[in-house]
């Protein structure tokens, strides 16, 4: 959402609007060819083509139907700063969804799983121990 703040004081409020097909390809070449965004090219075009929220794509375990190219959600990543990271159900009923993949989001998330699958990943009540295995 865009917050506007007139002369006046007055705040405005914009509906979010998303990126043009320009912004995006300019946004993707920039995190391409950077040397310290470079490594998020793939979250990005699954940002950008799902609309998932960062929580939500962070939160992803075993959501992914590769089969049927659909991304379930029904969770997502947290941090409390007492409790640390933890997995929790998103905040509304309309949250819990199911995402289809593009061509292009279907690579990316072979990608990115490819490069995690060394992670481990362990719930403790709501705490979340992410570690290599």
């Amino acid at each position: 959402m865009l917050l506007i703040l007139t002369q006046t004081g007055t705040v405005l409020r914009s509906t979010p609007r998303a990126l043009t097909q320009e912004q995006e390809d300019r946004l993707l070449a920039f995190a391409g060819s950077d040397p310290v965004y470079r490594k998020y090219c793939d979250e990005i075009i699954i940002l950008l083509g799902t609309g998932l929220r960062v929580s939500e794509l962070c939160g992803l375990t075993t959501d992914l139907d590769f089969e049927n190219r659909c991304i379930h959600v029904d969770h997502q990543l947290l941090r409390d700063s007492e409790l640390g990271y933890y997995v929790d159900e998103p905040k509304t009923k309309k949250g819990v969804r199911q995402i289809p993949m593009s061509e292009k989001v279907y690579q990316a998330l072979k990608r990115a799983v490819k490069l995690y699958m060394g992670y481990h990943i362990q719930k403790n009540e709501k705490t979340l121990y992410i570690g290599m295995e």
